[in-house]
């Protein structure tokens, strides 16, 4: 049997570790992505693009697969709604990051007037990217909070079902 206090303190201790991990390692990719921007980060956006995605999924498919507690569905479809913007966001930033990425690579080509304009957007793009992708960490925060709270929630009331039987 699991103890209740123990899942109470985990799950506190939990919700209080995300918001600062997800500030923590979104911030350290933002500053990556404004000092070294002459790097191809759209893999990991891209990456952040599928998890989140995957995560709506999972979150729309476990609020249709629940049909008893109408607040848990509620809260399960606001979770997937919050995963799927920051998938938005995320293919905003990929979107970014790449186009600025490309300008970049332009800089190599001779000078005509086409790469002058292309090398004006360049700081904007980037800035663009790294925008998109701070306010991705938003919603995603969002997600795994309510995620979380209803999953801890019914492991909860589960070892709790489980602790009254002999």
């Amino acid at each position: 049997m699991v103890n209740r206090r123990l899942l109470v303190a985990v799950h506190r201790l939990t919700r209080r570790i995300t918001i600062i991990l997800i500030l923590f390692c979104g911030g350290v990719f933002a500053l990556h992505m404004l000092l070294r921007p002459q790097d191809d980060d759209t893999a990991i956006t891209n990456s952040g693009t599928v998890v989140a995605a995957t995560l709506a999924a999972v979150s729309f498919s476990y609020s249709r697969a629940l049909d008893d507690a109408k607040t848990d569905k509620k809260r399960l479809i606001h979770a997937g709604e919050c995963f799927a913007l920051t998938a938005i966001f995320m293919l905003a930033s990929s979107f970014l990051e790449y186009s600025a990425h490309e300008s970049r690579i332009a800089s190599w080509v001779p000078w005509t007037e086409v790469e002058k304009y292309i090398q004006i957007f360049y700081w904007p793009l980037v800035a663009g990217g790294v925008a998109a992708f701070l306010f991705a960490l938003i919603p995603a925060h969002q997600a795994i909070d309510q995620l979380s709270d209803v999953l801890w929630e019914r492991i909860r009331a589960e070892s709790k079902n489980h602790g009254s039987e002999p």
